[in-house]
């Protein structure tokens, strides 16, 4: 190693939720900051703009050796500028920054200004957006992208948008969202957490249930990104239940596993509503807990299927080679089943309904057997992508690349 690749390289991230209870922003800032880490001969340090800093503190502290600093954003703001100030990279990612509400581009907008105006670069690291009508939202995000130093995306629906804004092409590329890296815990700390729901290790074939809680505050459907009217959020519960009910007569053990458990969004609520609809809901189990983002492929890894609608619980499903059926409420679902060549088995939500459900269900455990194999190989493929924006990272910072 140089002296020069021994020079601390300060790193700010911001991807506008890794301050959630979601365990797929959890997954994301862990993996970043992991294939940083794994790939760079630098020293480095993060700071993590964040509405939820004690929280960011807390499962970093648990699940990362890096140094993480987290920042309150809006009670910090000379921290805040500060950081940037001092910072040799900004990332923006994964996940979904790009998406259309007001205080979100502001911010953006906000901190793209900050960053010119410490003349510092930018690095959109395998992002992903939601469908973008504002004129005002795509001039903020002709600007964040015309300024990046490398631009990547993670689905094709995102590809669009950047092109729509202006993008030349040649100028981003496609990669990998950085959860298919992630480093998984013992599976045995997922057998501990199932067998307090009441499983059995010698009953029947675990089934993976993570419906998503399309609710918010106010009681109104909705997520995070747009508002699902209450028939929606009525479909996908009759969708869930159907399941239930339709793999129980099967012979499997239907479990539900939460990807967040804070309200309001906290997934037991959609759960709990499917196993009081289900005719076979008092059968049912449910991981009542929260987890590390570490554990979830262990879980996943114990069941024989999942249906899910949570993007990292596709992920992390994945990474448990247990093969995953999508309900796919938003693009960015779809956009992840293509990436994991599931496409088949996304279940968009505009057919949705309980037979469409039980038809893909039969179609998926019917092949399981080749699906693992598939997904097995597949996941390679996609763990040496998700490397790309990482080596983009060190030549941005001019650092040496640990191997090379």
């Amino acid at each position: 190693m140089t002296p020069e690749s021994r020079v601390q390289k300060k790193i700010v991230l911001w991807g506008g939720w890794y301050g959630s209870h979601n365990i797929g922003d959890q997954v994301l800032l862990l993996s970043i900051t992991d294939l940083l880490e794994k790939h760079l001969a630098a020293q480095l340090s993060f700071t993590v703009l964040t509405d939820n800093a004690v929280w960011v503190r807390e499962y970093t502290s648990r699940g990362s050796s890096s140094r993480i600093n987290p920042i309150q954003s809006r009670r910090e703001l000379f921290n805040v500028i500060r950081a940037i100030y001092e910072c040799d990279l900004f990332v923006f990612g994964g996940g979904v920054p790009f998406y259309d509400q007001t205080y979100h581009v502001m911010v953006m907008g906000y901190l793209i200004a900050l960053l010119r105006l410490f003349h510092k670069p930018h690095l959109l690291w395998s992002v992903s957006s939601q469908a973008v009508r504002s004129r005002f939202a795509r001039t903020v995000f002709r600007w964040v992208l015309g300024k990046a130093s490398a631009i990547t995306y993670r689905d094709e629906h995102t590809r669009a948008l950047f092109a729509s804004c202006g993008v030349n092409l040649d100028q981003m590329e496609m990669a990998p969202d950085p959860g298919f890296s992630l480093e998984w815990a013992a599976v045995e700390e997922g057998v501990e957490i199932l067998k307090r729901t009441g499983w059995v290790d010698n009953s029947r074939p675990l089934f993976g249930l993570t419906p998503r809680t399309l609710r918010s505050a106010d009681g109104e459907a909705g997520t995070h990104y747009e508002a699902k009217t209450p028939a929606q959020y009525r479909q996908e519960i009759d969708c869930f239940a159907a399941a239930l009910d339709w793999l129980w007569e099967q012979g499997y053990q239907p479990v539900f596993i939460p990807m967040n458990t804070v309200y309001p969004d906290d997934d037991r609520v959609a759960s709990r509503e499917i196993i009081r609809q289900a005719r076979h809901g008092g059968v049912a189990l449910m991981v009542d807990e929260s987890f590390r983002p570490r554990v979830a492929p262990t879980l996943y890894n114990l069941c024989v299927g999942s249906f899910v609608a949570r993007v990292h619980g596709g992920i992390t499903s994945m990474l448990g080679n247990c093969p995953m059926m999508m309900y796919a409420f938003a693009p960015k679902h779809v956009g992840i089943m293509e990436m994991m060549q599931m496409k088949v088995y996304c279940l968009n939500e505009e057919g949705a309904s309980p037979s469409k459900v039980i038809e893909v269900l039969a179609s998926m455990l019917g092949s399981r057997q080749e699906l693992k194999e598939r997904l097995s190989a597949r996941l390679i493929e996609l763990k040496r992508a998700a490397t790309m924006p990482a080596k983009q990272a060190a030549e941005i910072l001019g650092s040496e690349l640990r191997g090379s």
